[in-house]
């Protein structure tokens, strides 16, 4: 097992920073004179500390002696044990040091300055009052603890408090990004069905408009005019009472459409008949049918490969009127249906110009609410971080400690007795 993952030498680490903090407020406190109030309060610290410390050196080297017992088992070896044993040891003579030189005063003022010393730590201006320490010293640790306790305590709610704020908010948000999500696809669906919708109704108006060519065909002149009158008075009754409505816009567009195209195909017939019988526009259109029928008759020609220069027999004057008032009906439907194509083109382009204008400015408010969302996020993110700092500085570390303090009042106690005695004796 690698020094990363061994737990021992996270323990030793973290015991290793006590051992190291407790040298230092050490000498700081040697540093303190004897007649400040600040040192019997130091002095107590040092001895919860040191008692703390060997609470936990001792914890360690029972993991020890119990990894002794099977080193294959947890994968190490005697010279490891050894070196853990060594370092155990070493750890609890500096603890120690520590704790003697606190209880033995500064050293250099004799045995004096030391009993004075424990007469301050244990709160008894003499030695005679060594009994009423027995009586109420234990009180004042227990005191002290407590409070430490409560403060601790106060410290882990404020925290839990703070958590608990922090989850509300990821799960608001949380839930506003699912509605978000709900919301594009309820949009998506309803954008399905409306095409689908539209393909459906558009492959009805082309069946409708296949049949009434149909029936315009076999009616006769009157049978077009009333069907042209129906479709007309169809298509004002319709746009009076729908026109309104939105959703039927194009249902509307696509039948003024079709009766456009009915319109065209009696106009041209109509047309066709005054060709025919009015004296000028038949020279004319004779000579316009003679005309292409000479172009039409040398494209043919250079196309297959015949002789070009061969004379072109001119067509009949019949056959020249017929085929010039056909021509003349075919662009005039022609002309119409074109118009019609691209007005409708003309509409679907601004109609897809307003949906992805529309479209657009959806994704800028769906990307300022991704936004703000995503700096809500690394915010709480941010502020979940100093949560945990602050857990791990001063909550996960003090319940630490007091889950340590009935032991280090225990090892403070025994020092406390020792120099009872030795002062009553």
């Amino acid at each position: 097992m690698s020094s990363a993952q061994d737990p021992f030498y996270i323990v030793k680490e973290e015991i290793q920073d006590s051992i190291d903090k407790l040298q230092s407020a050490f000498h700081k406190w040697e540093r303190i004179s004897p007649g400040m109030g600040d040192q019997v309060h130091v002095t107590k610290e040092l001895l919860a500390n040191c008692g703390s410390i060997e609470w936990q050196v001792d914890e360690l080297e029972k993991a020890v002696n119990v990894a002794a017992k099977d080193p294959a088992l947890y994968g190490i070896d005697e010279a490891e044990l050894e070196r853990r044993r060594r370092w155990t040891s070493n750890a609890r003579t500096q603890v120690r040091n520590v704790k003697t030189g606190v209880l033995a005063g500064k050293g250099s003022a004799g045995a004096g300055n030391a009993s004075e010393v424990r007469r301050e730590l244990m709160r008894m201006p003499n030695s005679s009052e060594a009994s009423r320490y027995d009586q109420y010293g234990g009180r004042d640790d227990d005191g002290f603890v407590q409070s430490e306790s409560d403060r601790q305590m106060l410290l882990i709610k404020q925290q839990d408090e703070e958590l608990d704020e922090l989850s509300k908010s990821v799960e608001r948000i949380g839930g506003v990004g699912l509605t978000i999500h709900d919301e594009l696809v309820a949009q998506e669906r309803i954008i399905d069905e409306l095409g689908t919708e539209m393909d459906s109704t558009k492959n009805r108006l082309h069946f409708v408009q296949k049949k009434v060519g149909m029936v315009m065909k076999k009616a006769g002149a009157k049978g077009q005019m009333m069907m042209i009158c129906f479709l007309l008075v169809l298509f004002i009754i319709l746009f009076v009472l729908l026109g309104r409505r939105k959703e039927m816009v194009l249902p509307l567009m696509k039948l003024g459409t079709l009766l456009v195209k009915t319109v065209s195909k009696p106009l041209a017939s109509q047309l066709k008949h005054q060709a025919k019988v009015h004296p000028q526009f038949r020279q004319f259109i004779i000579n316009f049918a003679q005309r292409n029928h000479r172009i039409t008759t040398q494209m043919q020609r250079r196309i297959y490969g015949h002789a070009t220069d061969v004379e072109i027999r001119p067509l009949d004057e019949d056959k020249a009127v017929q085929a010039a008032v056909d021509l003349i009906g075919e662009l005039f439907i022609f002309a119409v249906g074109g118009g019609v194509v691209i007005f409708e083109v003309q509409r679907s382009s601004r109609s897809e110009t307003r949906k992805e204008e529309a479209r657009k400015q959806e994704l800028e408010e769906l990307r300022r609410k991704d936004e703000e969302i995503e700096k809500k996020i690394v915010d709480l993110q941010s502020r979940l971080a100093e949560v945990e700092q602050l857990a791990q500085a001063r909550g996960l570390t003090g319940m630490f400690k007091l889950r340590q303090q009935p032991n280090a009042t225990k090892g403070s106690d025994k020092p406390a007795d020792t120099s009872a005695q030795s002062s009553s004796s």
